[in-house]
């Protein structure tokens, strides 16, 4: 039996995660065909959450007839992966109202893939309205603990806890669980946080420009939780896509930072006189430091998160 409920409910009860459901989508299909829309309801929640199909650990497609899956993989193109760490299944339908739930699936995932931090699956499920179908997606993600314990936010003290609630209140934070492991040094969290909060809300370098430098590390670093995370509206997923210092969407002073943050993350030594004189164009002496440390957090930051497991997302 699988129990939904919210992340402050489940907080409160004291109930430990097992997956959070990340995108939902509905899809009607063809009343003659009928059984095609797993096709659509796949494509359209990977869209929606942002995720392609090469991020997706496990795959459950749940029909009343195996041509449906047979299809569904032949058209997603799955079937070349599912001996490796991809699962696909055919399940009988229940009654109507009387799905089966996925639980079992989260305990395959687990056993099956214990090197992975992280097990996305994407959950197919049909129910029949008069003579057509409508297929309902869930992309869930199932999650291991941190690699180090959890400090319940219930018992963070006052100030880092003040420091917690503004950070998630003015997007700096887009996790908590981060903090819940630096929690075992309060002070040295606070000051962490102190300084980000420094960058994020009191900075002087454009939000935009940061958030695209933030996001280009991100790679660097692979932190899934950093890739996830958006900070502000003004960077569009278009932007994300194309996302390089080499790229003619961006002006000169993004493409600078750009730059700058590429070097910083893979090459450090690759940077001279030559980068910072480039920086001295777009840049005044203290908005070249602030970079710099903003790149020295946004690395150290996401590497720290990676290696931790501290991430649900």
């Amino acid at each position: 039996m699988l129990l939904l409920m919210s992340a402050d409910k489940a907080e409160v009860l004291g109930v430990k995660p097992r997956a959070r459901v990340r995108a939902m989508v509905t899809v009607g299909s063809d009343p003659t065909l009928m059984l095609t829309g797993p096709i659509a309801a796949t494509r359209l929640v990977l869209a929606k959450a942002g995720l392609t199909l090469d991020d997706i650990d496990l795959f459950e497609v749940n029909e009343a007839f195996a041509p449906v899956p047979i299809v569904w993989m032949k058209e997603m193109g799955v079937s070349a992966r599912a001996a490796q760490r991809q699962w696909w299944c055919h399940r009988a339908r229940p009654p109507l109202g009387c799905q089966r739930c996925p639980n079992h699936d989260i305990d395959v995932a687990r056993d099956g893939a214990p090197w992975r931090p992280l097990w996305p699956a994407v959950h197919l499920l049909c129910w029949r309205h008069g003579h057509g179908h409508h297929h309902r997606t869930a992309l869930s993600r199932w999650f291991a603990m941190a690699l180090l314990p959890l400090i319940p936010l219930a018992e963070f003290p006052p100030d880092l806890a003040d420091a917690v609630a503004l950070g998630v209140q003015t997007r700096m934070l887009s996790s908590t669980l981060p903090i819940q492991v630096w929690a075992h040094r309060p002070a040295l969290a606070q000051a962490w946080l102190a300084t980000l909060d420094q960058i994020h809300n009191h900075g002087i370098l454009d939000a935009r420009l940061r958030e695209l430098v933030r996001l280009r590390i991100s790679t660097f670093t692979t932190c899934r939780a950093c890739q996830i995370a958006r900070k502000t509206g003004q960077v569009s997923e278009t932007d994300i896509a194309c996302l390089s210092s080499d790229d003619a969407r961006f002006n000169q002073v993004e493409r600078a930072a750009l730059r700058y943050a590429e070097l910083f993350a893979s090459d450090p030594l690759a940077i001279d006189e030559a980068i910072f004189a480039e920086l001295g164009q777009h840049f005044s002496t203290p908005e070249v430091v602030e970079l710099n440390m903003f790149c020295a957090l946004m690395l150290a930051g996401g590497r720290m998160t990676q290696a931790q497991r501290a991430y649900e997302a």
